[in-house]
């Protein structure tokens, strides 16, 4: 596993994406920084008419909470592109038997490798997104606890994500498949969260079945981000079920794919 691990670190490294991190992390930082003192401008000059200070602080704080969401689930998406090709580039002819020949089961080569991938790339999104709120904590004078909520809740999608993409990358061996199959999962489970539409549009009995189905069985991601924002704005949560569907998904699949693993032939 800490073999597998320290490759992850180095491919990391290797590929620069760490550059790409940084400036979208710093970038980030700045507009923060930049929003901050925009605040305390229209503090000072609002003379009671955008509200009381703390009123001002307190929406900002929102603000903040929101965009550091969005920020999260940005860097999530960039991961996955950034790995959907690592398993099918492994488990290409030639470099397949270099993994293989490992001392270790095929069952546990892939595990090392699907956990050594989210461990190092969530590690990244950890440490950007603690800069990100560092900075906008500091800037804005308050540390709102709650950030914790999305960033943990922004891992638990990394893992949902990987999960989809080395299936796919384990199963095609292409790394265009598994970048397409993120997309297309993006996309499903995008119309599947409209559950009016689907009854406005259709009478028919059995779309409106398939549909239920579909919703219980994909995963939810964007609707984990939302449960992540409402969590951190310490609201309380009344349906838990995109969280645990789409963990139960997750591993499901992971189990699936380490089964076609053992018995691809390389």
């Amino acid at each position: 596993m800490r073999g597998v691990t320290r490759d992850t670190l180095g491919e990391l490294k290797d590929r620069k994406f760490l550059w790409i991190f940084g400036t979208i992390t710093i970038i980030t930082a700045l507009i923060i920084f930049l929003a901050s003192r925009a605040q305390i401008s229209i503090a000072m000059q609002s003379g009671g008419g955008f509200g009381s200070e703390d009123e001002i602080t307190s929406l900002a704080g929102g603000a903040l909470l929101t965009g550091f969401d969005y920020f999260v689930t940005i860097l999530v998406f960039l991961i996955v592109m950034a790995t959907a090709g690592l398993i099918p580039a492994s488990l290409e002819k030639g470099r397949a038997d270099f993994y293989i020949a490992k001392p270790m089961t095929r069952r546990r080569l892939l595990l090392s490798r699907f956990f050594g991938i989210w461990l190092v790339y969530g590690a990244a999104l950890s440490i950007c997104g603690l800069i990100v709120w560092g900075v906008g904590s500091l800037s804005f004078g308050s540390f709102d606890s709650g950030a914790l909520w999305v960033l943990a809740l922004g891992l638990v999608a990394l893992f949902i994500w990987l999960s989809i993409t080395v299936f796919v990358g384990v199963w095609s061996g292409s790394s265009a498949m598994a970048m397409m199959s993120a997309v297309i999962v993006w996309v499903l489970q995008t119309i599947l969260s409209h559950h009016d539409w689907i009854r406005l549009m259709t009478e028919s009995k059995f779309i409106i079945q398939l549909y239920d189905w579909l919703y219980y069985i994909l995963p939810k991601p964007s609707a984990i981000a939302d449960l992540a924002l409402t969590l951190g704005q310490g609201r309380t949560v009344h349906d838990w079920l995109p969280l645990w569907s789409s963990l139960l998904f997750a591993i499901v699949i992971v189990g699936l794919t380490v089964v076609i693993f053992r018995r691809k032939d390389y």
